[in-house]
């Protein structure tokens, strides 16, 4: 093999590497076995076998001299054809391909300028498929911009310490969109949330330039949220190949996350809410539906012009310093990010439920505030906390203390000292409607219900119904 900075051949992760002619290329073990096994026939019949095949080229492997390293201040994209060089000012010029730069991935398209001169991003062609799908996937300017980024930060090496999560129903441009941009990468890896720890899965990540999960598992088990983190985050992450030892990388690729639901996250931290930018296609049944195999009509027709999408947000990014900051999000993209955390925020939304309320003089036994909690939680289909998850939300909310003593404030009820939390939970439970009316829940059995004309403009009407089971066929609405 011949190795080193001007050779074919490099190392890199205990994977080898051989130069293609535009980038640095992984060789999987049985490629790589394949090749060892022709020299072997080749040179001694005698000791051609798979086992002596392997080993062999594990063995020449560790004899690679290791990839160049890639110089992190500068922004290069390797085309068919061409590296697309980046200034800081956001300038794109082609130079020929130099495997001395150490990319290790391509795009799947070609550039229209010459070596050694300045390319300029064309816009996207009104008419064409891929301006007619933004334009009905993605009507909203400011979105459609802040989208453009995301996908054009695929093709800056990170670790960016950033995930995009799309959300939204079947039909509505999400789908059409990721297949656009894998269709861009040499090669791609796809990952469960729920399995995203797994050294297993995590092989198929070292050789990747995009990392996809094309759905979750609904439910907060559906994320391994540690290792979620760590996936983006720039950890030191552990692979295992198949008949390989561990292997130790850092991720560099980014992360798309396509879903029906919204995501659920119990962290209470901002550890994954600050990774997270999410967007929500909501442009259902767009014209781009009634084109067949509309992404592969684009990838084949139009890469070029997908190609400078992505390089005008390239340009974008790299002359700002960094992706658009959260702050300078569209604000439907903020407010939706918003909406999901105070969803996800379970203890909160318990609390607002039953209105429970600091109180000095009051009280109440640790295990009915936590029995309360459960019951809302079991009711309205969320993830319960385990007791010490609950408690240290609990405290963290506004307004509640929590007790210097490590046995807390106490009282003896039925000739036992139980441990209580100076709160109280109001013995009716009141839901207000849109109208200004009030309808609170009472023990009253067989009663009618009554409403209590309201005093005066500013202040509520009451209306009081009994605990009736309105699940009775006698009842309708």
């Amino acid at each position: 093999m011949n190795s080193g900075k001007c050779g074919d051949w490099a190392k890199a992760n205990g994977l080898a590497y051989k130069w293609n002619g535009v980038f640095w290329d992984t060789v999987s073990l049985s490629e790589g076995t394949a090749l060892a096994s022709q020299f072997l026939f080749n040179h001694m019949p005698d000791k051609a076998t798979n086992a002596a095949s392997m080993d062999c080229f594990k063995f020449a492997v560790n004899s690679l001299e290791p990839l160049p390293e890639r110089d992190g201040s500068t922004f290069v994209i390797a085309a068919k054809n061409g590296y697309l060089h980046v200034g800081k000012d956001g300038a794109i010029s082609v130079l020929p391909a130099d495997k001395k730069l150490g990319l290790t991935f391509g795009v799947n398209a070609t550039v229209s300028t010459s070596y050694n001169k300045r390319h300029t991003p064309q816009a996207v062609p009104a008419n064409s498929l891929f301006g007619r799908f933004l334009a009905s996937a993605l009507p909203d300017l400011d979105i459609r911009a802040l989208v453009q980024e995301q996908c054009a930060l695929t093709l800056i090496p990170g670790p960016h310490q950033l995930v995009w999560w799309w959300v939204g129903t079947g039909g509505n441009g999400k789908g059409v969109m990721s297949s656009i941009v894998r269709g861009f990468h040499h090669r791609t890896a796809q990952i469960w949330l729920d399995k995203c720890g797994e050294p297993q899965a995590l092989a198929s990540c070292i050789n990747s330039s995009l990392i996809f999960t094309p759905e979750v598992k609904r439910g907060a088990r559906g994320i391994d949220q540690e290792a979620f983190k760590a996936l983006s985050g720039g950890d030191l992450l552990t692979a295992k190949f198949l008949y390989r030892d561990m292997i130790e990388f850092v991720n560099t690729s980014c992360h798309i996350v396509s879903s029906n639901d919204e995501p659920m996250i119990t962290d209470a931290t901002d550890g994954m809410y600050r990774r997270l930018c999410v967007v929500k296609w909501n442009q259902r049944h767009g014209t781009y539906v009634k084109i067949p195999n509309l992404a592969e009509r684009i990838l084949k027709e139009e890469a070029h012009i997908v190609l400078d999408w992505l390089l005008e947000g390239v340009s974008r990014i790299v002359k700002r310093g960094g992706f658009l900051p959260e702050n300078e999000w569209p604000e439907a993209t903020q407010m939706f990010k918003k909406s999901i955390r105070n969803k996800n925020d379970c203890v909160g939304a318990w609390r607002e439920e039953v209105g429970i309320v600091p109180d000095a003089q009051t009280l109440t036994p640790k295990k009915d505030v936590y029995k309360s909690y459960v019951q809302f939680c079991d009711g309205d289909g969320r993830y319960v906390l385990n007791e010490s998850q609950f408690w240290t939300r609990f405290w963290a909310m506004p307004g509640f203390e929590r007790p210097q003593s490590a046995r807390g404030d106490t009282q003896r009820i039925a000739g036992v000292q139980v441990n209580c939390v100076r709160a109280r939970i109001p013995a009716e439970i009141s839901w207000e409607l849109p109208t200004g009316e009030i309808i609170v829940q009472r023990s009253i059995k067989s009663a009618t219900p009554t409403v209590e004309p309201k005093a005066a403009d500013n202040e509520p009407m009451l209306i009081t119904l009994p605990d009736k089971d309105f699940s009775d066929d006698q009842w309708s609405f």
